[in-house]
């Protein structure tokens, strides 16, 4: 890990680099992440964030783009709120609301007070009464970058009077680098979420996204780009982001309360990095905080800092790749990582018949309820062979299963997943004969759990899955092997 000081204008640019060549960039301007560049799944790097080639830009154009946003991040209506019983008039910035603190952080220069072989900490002082809030406040923003492809994003904070903070990042992502966002596929792991006004300030009702376009609980393609809301979230995973081109995915974890999930539907055109043209949907935030106008709204988890506590919240953007390589047979298309399924059949033992050279799939993609998923693929739960096991704790759902070979069951390992909690799952089918001799008919086990595994099915799922062919095995594991 290395970090490099380069001069960025009259500010400077901070570039944490790990041995693979990933890096996040950062400026003192703003304590703002200026690029983020990681690999995709052939191992190309690119850049995954919006940004501006110099400073004037960053404080010439609206957006918040990279930005610490303080101090208080989204929304507060009538730009104003009250206190130990005094009214607040703080600076609005959007008609006659408060966005982002008002005149806030994003355009202000940090200090640099700490610099380690793989993080940088900004810091900012604020005066008692800086755009109307109250007390004295010290602002820290520490980014770590890991050799796993980590940002870790750490804010503290101090205050010598009770007051109100709400920090967050305004990175725009963009995990294809270039185009619009909406065949990216989100997930957010909310079950509710902020309905708004004209204004986009909460009504103060938390409602719940079952049946509704805000339901990202299972990861789907974006495709509308008229989101910014808050969504309250169920735990500290946050929220997954894929593009499925690129095989780029960004994972989101955070201790705080919710997410704003903004998809650029109001970015204007502009020029950015690299010549590259912005404009609508050109990326999407994901904003950790609390909730926004929570001043004004007794019943939403309080902001308030008390004179002389400290502030202290933590997200994590953890870069990652899905390295699977499309093979198709016939009508079907396989994704498969060559690589691992390679390493997979050094460590695993087949048995020596054709017709026991099971094909094994790992199926992404959506998990609707467990008795429509398991119908899905013709399994009689009460069938001891296919499902072992099916139990439910507490009304939370699990399956174990065990490998099928040969007709005979052998236990080579169960998996108990927590279907509720566990959005994505790996999913092995084994699609192969009773018999080893004779074809008495097509069997179906399945296991569900969380670990990667060589295989993936495109969907649609072909139903009934056919590719145990010894033709089609034969040709599949050639590709492979070749």
């Amino acid at each position: 890990m290395s970090v490099e000081k380069l001069c960025f204008g009259a500010y400077t640019l901070y570039k944490i680099k790990n041995a693979a060549g990933a890096s996040a960039s950062v400026i003192d301007l703003g304590a703002a992440v200026q690029s983020i560049i990681v690999p995709d799944k052939n191992g190309v790097l690119g850049d995954v964030v919006l940004g501006y080639d110099t400073p004037q830009e960053y404080l010439d154009n609206d957006g918040y783009f990279g930005a610490s946003v303080g101090r208080y991040a989204n929304r507060i209506a009538g730009a104003g709120f009250d206190l130990n019983g005094t009214h607040y008039s703080i600076t609005a910035n959007e008609g006659a609301n408060t966005l982002h603190g008002g005149v806030g952080f994003s355009k202000r220069r940090f200090d640099v007070t700490s610099v380690s072989d793989n993080s940088v900490r900004f810091e900012l002082f604020d005066p008692d009464g800086g755009d109307g809030f109250p007390g004295n406040v010290t602002v820290s923003v520490e980014y770590e970058f890991t050799e796993d492809n980590k940002l870790v994003i750490s804010y503290t904070a101090r205050s010598d009077k009770d007051t109100v903070l709400n920090l967050t990042n305004h990175s725009y992502f963009n995990l294809a680098g270039r185009g619009d966002i909406l065949s990216h596929e989100l997930m957010i792991n909310a079950d509710s979420y902020l309905p708004v006004d004209d204004e986009l300030i909460p009504t103060g009702e938390v409602r719940p996204v079952d049946g509704t376009s805000f339901d990202f609980r299972t990861r789907r393609e974006v495709k509308n780009g008229f989101y910014d809301h808050c969504f309250v979230l169920n735990g500290e995973k946050c929220a997954e982001l894929y593009e499925p081109e690129c095989g780029r995915i960004m994972r989101v974890m955070t201790d705080m309360p919710a997410v704003q999930f903004y998809a650029g539907g109001a970015t204007g055109t502009r020029n950015g990095k690299n010549g590259a043209v912005y404009g609508k949907n050109s990326a999407l935030c994901l904003e950790t905080q609390f909730y926004p106008d929570a001043p004004n709204r007794p019943d939403f988890p309080s902001t308030v800092l008390k004179a002389n506590d400290t502030y202290s919240h933590r997200t994590v953007y953890e870069f990652a790749t899905d390295n699977m390589t499309t093979i198709k047979i016939d009508e079907y298309a396989f994704s498969v990582d060559v690589e691992k399924t390679r390493e997979y059949y050094k460590t695993h033992a087949l048995c020596n018949c054709a017709n026991c050279r099971n094909f094994y799939a790992q199926v992404r993609g959506k998990l609707p309820k467990l008795d429509e998923f398991l119908t899905q693929f013709g399994v009689d739960i009460s069938h001891p062979d296919e499902i072992l096991s099916v139990e439910t704790d507490d009304g939370i759902d699990y399956i174990s299963a065990d490998y099928t070979v040969c007709g005979r069951v052998e236990e080579m390992g169960k998996y108990e997943i927590d279907l509720h909690d566990e959005q994505f799952l790996s999913v092995i089918v084994t699609n192969g004969f009773t018999s080893p001799n004779e074809q008495t008919g097509e069997y179906f086990t399945l296991s569900v759990n969380n670990i990667s595994l060589p295989w993936g099915l495109d969907e649609p799922i072909p139903e009934p899955i056919k590719a145990t062919a010894p033709s089609k095995l034969k040709r599949f594991f050639g590709k492979i092997f070749g």
